[in-house]
């Protein structure tokens, strides 16, 4: 199965997977309102920790306000279950709470090994090491409700 990816993406997770790129279901939101975040990624077939996916929404501070984690396309697909070569379509619903200011906030996302309770490292095509193991997807204009 092919995808169209609205922005791609190329970057490193951990030693067996990489994020292609993702797709939002719009560019902005009201607060109260509930942002799709699909997310493209690929293994080598050879991934065997349980690792999950989070999708944080954060303020210019860095803080966060609006955040979806779990196992990939819904906790169908975990992460040892991936073939070699398989492109998977990783849908996170982030709920935006309803007090929330207007304004623009950042979306990142990123995986973490479920056990270990630890974000797997994230390199760019560059080879530059992200920072905080987290891929920025972003900005996303919240208005009001």
């Amino acid at each position: 199965e092919t995808y169209n990816i609205d922005n791609d993406l190329d970057v490193q997770v951990g030693d067996h997977i990489r994020l292609l790129g993702y797709q939002l279901s719009s560019p902005g939101m009201a607060a109260g309102g509930t942002l799709t975040v699909t997310l493209f990624w690929q293994s080598d077939g050879r991934v065997v920790g349980d690792n999950h996916v989070f999708v944080h929404l954060i303020d210019d501070q860095g803080g966060l306000r609006a955040q979806h984690d779990g196992v990939p396309a819904q906790s169908e697909r975990p992460t040892w279950t991936w073939l070699d070569g398989e492109v998977l379509r990783d849908e996170h619903p982030v709920t935006i709470d309803v007090d929330l200011p207007p304004g623009l906030y950042h979306l990142s996302a990123g995986m973490y090994d479920f056990q270990a309770a630890l974000r797997l490292p994230i390199v760019s095509l560059e080879g530059e090491i992200l920072a905080e193991s987290r891929v920025p997807l972003g900005s996303v204009l919240v208005t009001r409700h």
